[in-house]
């Protein structure tokens, strides 16, 4: 397991653009097969959450090839975490009409990152997850709100595609009195294709938050109703 370590791509704001218009395309997914948890001061350190996963976690430790006489999968080939451009902060504002009274409730900023990789039956299994940090502002107090967080695995290159992408609402409660709390999200169900060693070396995995993303789809517009004609002229 790495915290934020890695290759550094050539290409990131390319990607980072795609990821952007995709955003608005992919709608919120559940949060099945991943952990969520929010806390005031947790004993437990990120490193240790991501290594447990969590109740139920299922992510094996270790990897085996997929045939006798393949390869083993090397972990230092696991692809490298970044987090998107733009996408490292979250603003929750005042929902006041009144720019007087409008103000920052919560600032919500990735605090840490850590992905493992193992081969699976040919197939390239990646975890991966955040830790964020919750600041309450002035017009902030004790509540839930929701952190959209989104993780993508994309080939970079002069056309970046997108392998893998999903995002999910992670509730975070802030109890009373609390000033901040930190929010650990983990996903353990990337999962694709093992591809050739020369596109693996060219995967990102991207995570950051999302809140266009996390917006809800508006209905599509009906189409004008025709104008009937009077058959007796």
């Amino acid at each position: 397991m790495r915290l934020r370590s890695g290759r550094k791509p050539s290409t990131i704001l390319a990607a980072s653009a795609a990821l952007a218009g995709l955003s608005l395309a992919v709608g919120a997914c559940s949060s099945i097969g991943s952990t969520g948890s929010a806390d005031s001061g947790s004993s437990r350190s990120f490193s240790d959450l991501f290594s447990s996963g969590g109740a139920g976690s299922s992510f094996a430790q270790t990897s085996a090839p997929a045939n006798p006489g393949e390869p083993k999968f090397d972990p230092e080939d696991c692809p490298a975490i970044d987090i998107r451009q733009g996408a490292s902060s979250l603003s929750i504002n005042s929902a006041s009409r009144d720019p007087a009274a409008a103000g920052l409730r919560y600032q919500v900023n990735v605090a840490q990152t850590a992905r493992e990789c193992r081969l699976e039956a040919g197939n390239l299994a990646i975890k991966v997850g955040m830790q964020a940090r919750i600041i309450v502002g002035q017009a902030g107090g004790p509540g839930q709100i929701e952190i959209p967080i989104r993780y993508a695995l994309v080939q970079e290159g002069v056309s970046p595609k997108t392998i893998w992408t999903k995002l999910y609402k992670v509730p975070a409660v802030i109890g009373e009195g609390q000033p901040h709390a930190t929010v650990t999200h983990i996903e353990e169900n990337m999962t694709v294709p093992m591809p050739p060693r020369n596109a693996l070396d060219a995967y990102v995995i991207y995570v950051g938050f999302d809140p266009l993303g996390a917006q809800p789809e508006t209905g599509k517009k009906k189409p004008p109703a025709r104008k009937r004609t009077d058959p007796t002229g």
